[in-house]
């Protein structure tokens, strides 16, 4: 998982770093701003948003991404303890938990990268 959370976080230092340099159209801390996609192909208003909120959203998606961080494999958040299991071995009863692995990148942080995918419209194909 340490690739698509390392691009994550990468997106969202990216997606801060932007959302500073975006001006506040109503010249309040945090108001409501208009801003523009900047892209090459249609330099169209595409978002209406606090910046304060944005940055908040940009934490938060950080902070999901650290918690579904991989553990051995398995997404640490998702995995469960899952199940008692007993055994015989013909001459001792053993009694052990049983984890349910959710092998990582869970879904979680599968949908947070979603957002990233560049797609042929993107492109302008």
């Amino acid at each position: 998982m340490g690739d698509l959370r390392d691009f994550l976080l990468a997106r969202l230092d990216e997606d801060a770093a932007e959302i500073a340099k975006q001006p506040d159209q109503t010249g309040e801390p945090g108001g409501i701003g208009i801003w523009s996609s900047g892209d090459a192909i249609s330099n169209t208003e595409y978002l209406i948003i606090s910046k304060t909120r944005a940055l908040a959203e940009v934490e938060a998606k950080r902070q999901i991404v650290e918690e579904h961080r991989a553990e051995g494999g398995s997404c640490r958040a998702c995995t469960t303890d899952g199940e008692l299991e007993v055994s015989w071995d013909g001459e001792q009863e053993e009694t052990r938990w049983v984890r349910n692995p959710v092998v990582a990148p869970c879904l979680t942080v599968r949908a947070l990268a979603s957002i990233y995918i560049e797609t042929s419209s993107d492109r302008g194909n």
